[in-house]
């Protein structure tokens, strides 16, 4: 990657120097403005004068050029160089043209321009002459035209043609005429306004007023849409916007497009005088709104509408204009799937002004809109299965969304009655009289937003769920806090848990968490007050009352301090600008006055929109600016209120924790004599705790759980006996079967509540931030603090650069390098250079060290760096080890000191992967200690939780949505990423414990951190394509920019040459792609083939890597099988002999490691099918667990056999059962050698028969083959393999079930609702179309077989991605295939474009067709890529 690097000097601005281009300048406009009176005669005149001009300008620049070229030829250029005019073709005939030519085409045009005046003499030839001034305006240089084209006349002739009545039903013409007028206008744009001083929207309008011609009225709409664009504010004052859609239903789409488009940019700006106009215009674009289908349209409107409910800021209007049918639409769109994210949150906002002005709007969006719905639909759109729980979908819904819902509901109802938070005013005429309605928004939102509350990290999302709650629960009816009070409680306990953590970490004078604190306190205060008798004990029960008290003693220590005496005068409209106390300035956005950019796509097209007519962002005044001084007053005294309240029931409290108290005693008892090896004392450990933790009054709470210390000694009684674990699991799951999910949740609460794992930000916002961050170049000091060179001055030698912070030191080392180099070259040829003391040695020294082969040694604040760090990452560290905020890196400029190093050290190489590989940085570090004090409850919690993981349940329920906000906000710093300085426990849970994380945040990860820089910047910027920060940052473009290594292959021996890529190429960071020797095909199509072919190739059974039950064909196997001698069972290692010479089965083990590694690197697809259970044995093997848990344990060896071998574990276990029957024993004439292969169990086994005395030894020896030694050389070989591409350590992140289904082994839905949703038809068929249904429904009924090669026919892989036809990219795309030379469709077979999954297929006559055409396509295609 390359670094831009500048370096600062002190007389930096002194050295600037300025350029000046002179022009000649022509005063022509000047001339003509002074001569704008004399005679017409004077006309010739001035145009002759002007071509003398032009002719002489031409001539002395020819000359000049000419000059050039001869002093060029003189200074010795090798001969048949270029000539200045052989360089400059172009200009000169440009010149040429406009000084020899110019007469000759203005005298034409002027001529067109006067045909098209004279319209009302000879209309024919005035529509022939305004058909060649479109095609002149259209294609003329454009020097030319501006010269010779006189616009303002034309413009006035064209008026004649509108307004001439002689001409008026000479439509053709007039439509001649808008054309012309519209290619002016795109040529030209600043001829709008001589054209809008013509009045041209008048005459536009009235040709739409009636409507004979329907391409006329179409070339005018197109003409008035590219005014608007620029005019829309002059197209509302014609007070006539209804024009442009009385006669909707008769135009096009693409008509109907234009007319909208119109509306909606001249709309941008409304304001209250327009009123009367919106009133007018409302009723026929409601029904245009409500009707269209097509989704341009329908943005269009939206946006109307937007600009509408933003310029009318009284109550009276906004419910003249928004009517219920409106509201009602507004809400099917935004819980419609296929409304765009924009657009929803255009329309949310829509809603949401109307329910902040109007009290009447908000009780009817109560009363008559099912707003329970559009929130459930909106939300559960961005589920990853139709299952999932509301805290795993929250996860993946877009923060702005979140942000927007909450705000709607927030301002959906009433303000509160303190106000301590809101600064918009209270609603008049908010009446709901239906309560059943109310109350159910209410049971249906609150859980809603306490969700989102936890699942989301970011303060503007939470704000505006606090408020939202407070408005909501004030509403709050008795029966319904009964349903919604626990949600509230556990949100209060788990908010004010993470508060009193920051006060003990001394964050105190964080005005945001205070305001959040604030809110919080003020919904307990409302639950309390209201409903006191209700949740009171419940809220001491989860622990609130302490945390109340930690809080109030934290407030209560700083008003002894500081003598808190505010008032309400604390609370400012607006800091001033000498205040030096700290505020929050709780608003919705930037100030009014400012202009700001608008988020959403408003439809102006590709033409640079001043702002002035763009619609300006929506504005929700809602929360006051808080002082801290306010805040802090506010929580003592609702802190102090509560206090009391709670100290009048605090015995009953009291008495429920000694209950409580008593699990851990009965817990520590039983441990005095217990048998861990009897089934039975697990089952009575387990049923005793069950009935302890739950009945009919009672359920324990996560507090309880933590505050009593059962999770604590219930983990350490589980770690005690870590080697019965698969017993106690196996009778865990048994006895909590029904209560498995509660108890989880139990978990998850108590962990929501003690976790405190801190994210590290980088401190940059905005348009800094996120992907930015990459590009981003920090200034630091460089101080060299050896002996100085005697040739150089401490200036040269300490400079101030600017650096990209993910360069590394290394590349420092070349910069200070070459900075040396250039010194010591000008001390060679400058005397005066080198000072005059410096003696004979000190010069021998300077001149025979080369300074090239320099390397310098850096530390930051006394500690050593290492040269493959980033800059950022080594200042980061420094700032870490001092307990400071990374964010404060920026503050001031940073001092990193260097010196030479002794002797001339090797730098590694900056563009190699492998020493300076991210992966290798995070797979390398120490983390810290899980018994470290703040993280030790956190850490007893998360291993009951993988202790009840592993008793095989789903895995959904174990997913913390807490954690997962987390590591997604930690995700979102990609500086902090790539300069390596993640904090310990993302990596820590996400290894030990990624149950708690969904997949796609793992594997999000896993690419972050385990693919290298490079494709980690390629992820940010494909994750980022749209923003206009990444697309303006040409540095940012140019960092992380992949290499593609092509390679071509025969398929002749493709598996040989195979291993060999994979040999050599494998650890490449490259990116790899496969093409076929004498095959056109390139790209992703070959390359998907190529990795699918190895993978069927590895499961070869003549390679003898796996199991098979099918001995006979196995050892008889030869490299020249068929088809069928690939192993159908799911891929397990066959034991190995250590008898023989292993080497070739371990390289191919190797191998194979690399080649899977490779694909997850590439993102290719596998089409293995492997056993669940070696991937588990791969993770223990590299986490160094043994991987027979406990051989005492033999019901759960032997389950774990039969995901193997099914048939060997029922043989083992009829051993097992008759173990003591010598005579059935004998008489199967066993011997010590492991069954389906000729391997001794033990020396001379093939002569030792198995009896009553070893057949346990014998059931040990077969575990241990199979599973165990039998295999561990080649799971060994895997993973050295695999880690040769990244360490296998990140692997840890995926379970084993994910791999497997990573790899190929996958259920792939194939059903007609996911192929409709995921297809997309164009260039000739719509999903309506015929065709369309017949192939869907063709392809749903195809066997397994026939989708394996249908897939391979249209993507180059068997196997479809993990996400199925959802995770094609492109999409999966069909297109009419035309017949030619005179055959028909049913003569033509279907084609595909691999890489763009393309199915180009023809119109065939018939379903029966279609499938046997399909079916020849994809049976004849397969093997190769040729042209179609």
């Amino acid at each position: 990657m390359d670094y831009h690097m500048h370096e600062y000097s002190d007389d930096e601005g002194d050295q600037d120097s300025s350029h000046s281009v002179s022009y000649p300048y022509d005063d022509e406009d000047s001339e003509f403005a002074a001569d704008a009176h004399d005679h017409e005669s004077s006309d010739d005149e001035e145009h002759e004068h002007d071509q003398d001009e032009h002719r002489d300008r031409f001539l002395n620049l020819e000359d000049a050029l000419n000059r050039m070229n001869r002093a060029n030829n003189e200074s010795g250029n090798a001969e048949g160089s270029f000539g200045m005019n052989q360089m400059f073709p172009e200009l000169l005939s440009m010149l040429r043209e406009g000084s020899g030519s110019n007469n000759t085409v203005k005298t034409r045009l002027d001529s067109l321009i006067k045909n098209v005046g004279n319209c009302e003499e000879d209309s024919y030839i005035a529509m022939e002459s305004l058909r060649e001034l479109s095609e002149q305006i259209l294609m003329t240089n454009q020097l030319v035209l501006d010269r010779a084209l006189d616009k303002e006349q034309l413009i006035t002739n064209i008026m004649t043609v509108f307004s001439s009545h002689k001409v008026k039903d000479e439509l053709e013409l007039q439509m001649q005429a808008c054309r012309c007028l519209y290619n002016l206008f795109e040529v030209s744009p600043e001829t709008i306004n001589m054209a809008l001083e013509e009045n041209v929207l008048v005459d536009l309008q009235a040709l739409l007023t009636e409507i004979n011609y329907i391409d006329l009225a179409e070339q005018v709409l197109e003409t008035s849409d590219l005014i608007s664009r620029i005019h829309g504010n002059d197209i509302l004052h014609t007070y006539n916007l209804n024009c442009y859609i009385q006669y909707f239903d008769f135009f096009t789409i693409h008509a109907q497009r234009k007319a909208i488009s119109i509306i909606s940019n001249s709309c941008a700006r409304v304001k209250m005088e327009d009123f009367e106009t919106i009133e007018k215009l409302f009723n026929p674009l409601k029904d245009i709104f409500i009707n269209s289908t097509d989704s341009i349209i329908l943005e269009r409107i939206i946006n109307i509408l937007y600009a509408c409910a933003k310029g009318m800021p009284k109550d009276s209007m906004l419910e003249t204009l928004f009517n219920e049918d409106i509201l009602n639409h507004l809400i099917q769109l935004v819980s419609h799937s296929e409304t765009s994210l924009e657009n929803k949150l255009h329309c949310l906002d829509i809603l949401s002004r109307l329910a902040d002005i109007s009290g009447v709007l908000s009780s009817k969006l109560i009363e008559s809109a099912n707003l329970a719905k559009m929130l459930d639909d909106c939300l559960h759109e961005y589920s990853k299965s139709p299952d999932a729980p509301l805290h795993e979908t929250l996860m993946f819904v877009p923060k702005p969304l979140l942000n927007s819902i909450a705000r709607f509901i927030a301002l959906l109802f009433p303000t509160e009655s303190d106000r301590l938070l809101s600064a918009d005013a209270s609603k008049s005429n908010f009446i709901v009289d239906d309560d059943e309605k109310l109350n159910t928004l209410i049971t249906v939102v609150t859980p809603i937003l306490v969700e989102i509350y936890v699942n989301s990290i970011d303060f503007d999302v939470r704000r505006y769920v606090v408020l939202a709650l407070i408005r909501v629960i004030s509403f709050m009816k008795s029966e319904t806090a009964t349903q919604i009070g626990p949600f509230l409680i556990k949100l209060i306990g788990s908010a004010l848990a993470q508060t009193a953590s920051n006060l003990d970490k001394g964050m105190t004078n964080v005005l945001e968490l205070d305001g959040l604190l604030v809110g919080i306190l003020s919904i307990l205060d409302i639950l309390t007050t209201r409903f006191g008798d209700k949740f009171i004990p419940l809220i001491k029960r989860e622990g609130i009352f302490q945390l109340i008290k930690e809080i109030h003693d934290h407030f209560q220590g700083i008003h002894q301090i500081t003598s808190l005496h505010y008032d309400d005068s604390d609370i400012k409209n607006s800091p001033s600008e000498g205040d030096n106390e700290d505020h929050l300035e709780l608003s919705d956005g930037d100030d009014e006055d400012e202009d700001e950019s608008y988020d959403y796509d408003m439809g102006f097209g590709d033409v640079d929109i001043p702002e002035s007519v763009k619609t300006k962002p929506m504005k929700f005044h809602i929360f006051k600016p808080l002082t801290l001084g306010y805040v802090e007053k506010k929580s003592l005294q609702l802190s102090t209120a509560l206090l009391e309240l709670f100290g009048e029931t605090d015995a009953s409290s009291n008495a429920e924790l000694a209950h409580i108290s008593q699990f851990v005693q009965k817990l520590r008892a039983i441990d005095v004599s217990f048998d861990c090896t009897s089934e039975d004392a697990w089952y009575q450990l387990w049923t005793t705790l069950k009935a302890l933790l739950f009945n009919n009054e009672f359920e324990i709470s996560g507090f309880e759980l933590i505050s009593t210390g059962l999770a604590t000694a219930l983990a350490e009684f589980l770690e005690r006996y870590n080697s019965w674990v698969t017993v106690a699991q196996r009778i865990f799951y048994n006895v909590f079967e029904t209560q498995l999910r509660t108890f989880v949740n139990i978990l998850h609460s108590g962990l929501n509540r003690v976790e405190n794992f801190d994210l590290v930000e980088c401190g940059l916002q905005g348009e800094e931030g996120a992907v930015a961050s990459l590009g981003k170049q920090i200034r630091i000091d460089l101080r060299y603090t050896g002996e100085p060179p005697a040739h150089l001055d401490s200036s040269f030698s300490s400079p101030t650069v600017s650096i990209h912070c993910i360069a590394s030191f290394a590349t420092l080392n070349d910069f200070l390098k070459h900075r040396f180099v250039k010194a010591q070259f000008l001390s060679t040829i400058l005397p005066r250079f080198s000072p005059a003391e410096t003696n004979e040695e000190e010069s021998t020294m300077l001149h025979d060290d080369d300074a090239k082969n320099w390397t310098f040694e850096f530390t930051f604040d006394g500690k050593s760096i290492d040269m493959n760090d980033t800059i950022f990452g080594a200042i980061a560290r420094g700032f870490i080890a001092k307990n400071k905020k990374v964010s404060d890196i920026w503050k001031e400029t940073q001092v990193i000191e260097f010196k030479r190093t002794p002797g001339n050290t090797d730098v590694p190489d900056l563009e190699s992967e492998e020493n300076y590989s991210l992966a290798n940085i995070y797979s390398t570090r120490a983390l810290k200690e899980k018994d470290d004090g703040d993280s030790l409850a956190s850490y007893k919690i998360l291993e009951l939780l993988r202790f009840v993981k592993g008793c095989g349940t789903e895995s959904d329920m174990f997913i913390n949505s807490k954690l997962s906000a987390k590591l997604s906000r930690q995700l979102d710093e990609p500086l902090i990423i790539a300069s390596g300085i993640l904090p310990d426990w993302t990596l820590q849970l996400t290894r030990e414990y990624s149950f708690l994380f969904p997949f796609e945040t793992r594997m999000f990860f896993l690419q972050c951190t385990s693919f290298g820089y490079g494709r980690l910047i390629e992820l940010w910027k494909s994750r980022n394509s749209d923003s206009k920060i990444l697309n303006n940052d040409e540095q940012l473009q140019q960092l992380g920019r992949m290499v593609r290594h092509k390679l071509r292959v025969s398929r002749k021996n493709m598996f040989l040459t195979g291993l060999k890529i994979i040999g050599k190429y494998g650890s490449s960071p490259s990116v790899l792609e496969i093409e076929y020797i004498d095959e056109v095909g390139s790209g992703l199509g070959p390359t998907l083939e190529f990795y699918a072919s190895i993978s069927k190739e590895f499961a070869k059974n003549s390679l003898h890597l796996w199991r098979s039950e099918d001995f006979d064909k196995k050892a008889n196997a030869t490299d020249g099988e068929s088809s069928s001698d690939y192993v159908k069972d799911l891929l397990f290692p066959a034991p190995l002999d250590s008898k023989c010479d292993n080497a070739k089965t371990l390289e191919l083990f190797e191998s194979l490691g690399t080649f899977i590694a490779r694909s997850m690197l590439d993102s290719r697809i596998l089409d293995f099918r492997f056993n669940k259970l070696f991937f588990e044995l791969l993770h223990k093997r590299f986490t160094k667990v043994a991987l027979l848990d406990n051989l005492g344990d033999l019901k759960g060896m032997l389950q774990m056999l039969s995901r193997v071998d099914e048939q060997l574990a029922k043989s083992l276990e009829y051993l097992y059962d008759h173990k003591d029957d010598s005579v059935s024993l004998e008489a199967l004439s066993l011997t010590f050698v492991l069954p389906g292969y000729n391997i001794e169990l033990i020396p001379d086994g093939t002569n030792t028969f198995v009896n009553a005395t070893n057949v346990e030894d014998f059931i040990q020896k077969v575990l241990e083959s199979t599973l165990g030694r039998g295999i561990e050389k080649q799971l060994d070989a895997f993973i050295d393999g695999f880690s040769k591409v990244f360490p296998y350590v990140a692997l840890l992140i995926l379970r084993p079930e994910e791999l497997t289904e990573l790899f190929g082994r996958i259920d792939e839905d194939w059903s007609t609702e996911t192929l409709y949703n995921c297809m997309n038809a164009d260039h000739g068929y719509t999903m309506d179309s015929q065709t369309i249904h017949d192939l869907i429904s063709i392809v749903t009924q195809f066997t397994v077989q026939e989708r394996r090669l249908f897939c391979q026919f249209l993507t180059g892989s068997p196997k479809l991605p993990i996400d199925g036809f959802k995770g094609l990219k492109p999409k999966f795309t069909v297109v009419l295939k035309h017949a030619e030379d005179g055959l028909t469709p049913d003569q033509y077979l279907p084609s595909v474009m691999t890489c763009a999954n393309y199915l180009k297929l023809p119109k065939y006559s018939s379903r029966d067709v279609m499938r046997a055409r399909i079916l020849q396509a994809i049976e004849e295609g397969a093997g190769a890529f040729l042209l179609s």
